[in-house]
């Protein structure tokens, strides 16, 4: 198939949204597609703080051009980027559109507003006039006009099919791939009781919730090695000094290093409040670490009950889990659960599974133009 994926995105680095599309550009490459990847460069000259507000208005030139040259059959987009279509004209077109998600932005905003309303951040005037106003409509938006929708997870295609009023037979679960960090082999896994935290010290990565839990449970346990993956140096320390001694702080890893983490650590401590997906739970699940992560989306998909999900905020819960975990032989059992659950998400599977959606896109408008 000769296929376009765009994406909000300037095309540089290896994560988020930009590095999610560049991998799995790669990876259609490789069975024998032919794939563009379109980012920010089609904007033009400009203030780069207004890319999100000019992207959707250049992706729609784009787009109608690319359809009347006849350039591609499908063009997979992420949320917003189709905002300036309307469903009548992308219907008339030979091509197929698909709107993907990186992580639905109403369901952020709502995670956003709920802990603003427990206290727990604060949130300015004008968030409510572009991230939660006007780009939530660009967004609603892209997922109407399109032919299909993409989304990552049970509570996204729940929030699509009803609030977004999108057919069901329209919409498709899939996953970000996971990179070279994803172990394909079978585990052994890692006696050593040992924690790998991960993000950085932000509301959504729920960083003060394992602060807390780690110092009401890391003194009991002498043993216990914890690494924080995604912080500054220095910065779990100037928020508790009881963990100076503790807690080994790593501000960014490649993915060769990720390996040896993950080889490194048994226990995987993952308690954002917000996620689309979550490769760090993927990977790290392959690697056979037992999983405590927060119950939403994302980690909830992933593991199941392969894992020990928490209610968010709970930090009762997060302690319990980890005086659960304490034990060599209940790590082993979860490592075990996690590392087959992760066998869903194997790339090779996730670049399959979305050959099968697009080609059933493609065919259904043919027969539908037909």
């Amino acid at each position: 198939m000769r296929i376009a994926l765009v994406v909000h995105h300037e095309l540089v680095g290896a994560t988020g949204a930009a590095g999610s599309t560049l991998t799995l550009a790669e990876a259609l490459r490789s069975r024998g597609h032919q794939v563009d990847v379109i980012g920010t460069e089609i904007i033009g000259r400009g203030p780069a703080r207004l890319d999100a507000f000019r992207f959707p208005s250049s992706s729609a030139r784009w787009m109608r051009r690319a359809q009347r040259e006849d350039r591609y059959d499908l063009i997979d987009a992420s949320t917003g980027d189709a905002a300036r279509l309307t469903r009548r004209e992308v219907s008339s077109w030979r091509c197929v559109l698909v709107t993907r998600s990186h992580g639905l932005e109403q369901l952020g905003v709502a995670a956003r507003r709920a802990g603003a309303q427990r206290g727990e951040l604060v949130l300015r005037r004008r968030y409510g006039l572009y991230h939660a106003g006007w780009r939530l409509s660009e967004v609603a938006r892209s997922l109407r006009v399109a032919d299909a929708v993409a989304v990552l997870n049970d509570d996204e295609s729940s929030w699509v099919t009803t609030i977004g009023e999108v057919a069901a037979d329209q919409v498709f679960r899939t996953a970000p791939l996971a990179g070279e960090a994803f172990n394909h082999h079978e585990v052994d896994g890692n006696s050593e009781f040992a924690v790998l935290v991960t993000g950085g010290l932000e509301w959504r990565k729920g960083s003060r919730d394992a602060l807390a839990a780690l110092v009401r449970v890391i003194e009991d346990y002498p043993e216990l090695r914890v690494t924080w993956l995604g912080a500054r140096p220095g910065d779990v320390d100037a928020l508790d000094p009881r963990l100076v001694s503790r807690v080994t702080v790593v501000p960014s890893a490649t993915s060769e290093e990720m390996v040896s983490l993950y080889q490194q650590h048994s226990v995987l401590l993952h308690l954002s409040r917000f996620e689309g997906f979550g490769l760090t739970v993927l990977e790290a699940a392959s690697h056979g670490l037992a999983i405590i992560a927060t119950d939403i989306a994302g980690p909830r998909d992933i593991i199941g009950e392969a894992g020990i999900l928490v209610p968010v905020g709970e930090i009762d819960a997060v302690v319990t889990a980890l005086r659960e975990v304490s034990s060599p032989a209940r790590r082993a059992v979860m490592g075990a659960a996690a590392h087959l659950a992760s066998r869903r998400f194997a790339p090779d599977r996730v670049v399959s599974l979305l050959e099968s959606n697009y080609r059933a896109a493609v065919t259904a408008k043919a027969q539908a133009r037909a």
